[in-house]
């Protein structure tokens, strides 16, 4: 059976309706998110990185409940030039992998992975199992934006309403722009790491976050002493 086309200025209105209900309107702001946290969710406070012995130590509680023993343990530094690793085997973490979690800046990201022996959940019986976290290393007080959360995210999305109009909700990607708050509390280094998908709107989001000034309290070590403290804005969808 053949299929009749439609006429040219019915495929047109056609297109136009379908893209119109694709773009994001005033009900679909809340589906584009803004969050702004470090670069993992997991974090190693640095001040408690001198008392760590152990992987027990550096993994959430939460992931090693059932765990017996570790076979071996791998501590990476990730970073955009070179990837540093120290291996380890056994539970407990060898001279080299101390040395390297005591040199890590604030705000280095780090990856620690491990192959372990886990009590299976409804018997004594053990089993192979492997553990992978990333985590960020974190300053004691980390920096704090001059206000409510709420008000932060609303700072975003009250000033990109105009670039929200020619975002298409499936084509929207997990966006990322990082900046750094000083020990003066100002804004540097701001860099679109990941694109939302949208120039306009990642343009819209560097210049946001560049007039950031004065909005921020700024981090402080174990000493009182402030630093400088690196944070990502997610934007657009939820990655990883």
């Amino acid at each position: 059976q053949i299929k009749k086309q439609e006429p040219e200025n019915v495929q047109a209105a056609n297109y136009y309706y379908n893209v119109m209900n694709n773009i994001i309107n005033e009900k679909d702001l809340n589906t584009f998110i803004f969050n702004v946290d470090h670069r993992y969710n997991s974090t190693l406070v640095k001040e408690e990185l001198k008392e760590v012995k152990t992987v027990f130590d550096i993994l959430p509680e939460a992931s090693t409940k059932s765990v017996e023993s570790f076979q071996n343990s791998r501590i990476s530094i990730l970073n955009e030039e070179n990837e540093i690793t120290e291996v380890g085997t056994g539970g407990n973490l060898t001279i080299a992998q101390l040395n390297l979690l005591k040199s890590l800046d604030y705000s280095t990201n780090i990856r620690v992975s491990s192959i372990c022996k886990r009590k299976n959940d409804y018997n004594d019986i053990l089993r192979n199992d492997s553990i992978v976290y990333y985590m960020t290393i974190v300053p004691e007080k980390p920096a704090k934006f001059k206000g409510e959360y709420k008000d932060l995210i609303t700072y975003f999305r009250d000033n990109s309403k105009e670039q929200m109009k020619i975002v298409e909700r499936d084509k929207i990607k997990p966006g990322q722009v990082s900046f750094t708050v000083t020990k003066n509390g100002s804004i540097e280094n701001v860099k679109l790491s990941s694109t939302v998908g949208f120039p306009l709107m990642d343009e819209k989001v560097l210049e946001l976050v560049s007039k950031m000034k004065d909005k921020w309290d700024p981090a402080t070590n174990s000493e009182g002493e402030k630093v400088n403290q690196k944070l990502i804005l997610f934007f657009g969808t939820q990655g990883c």
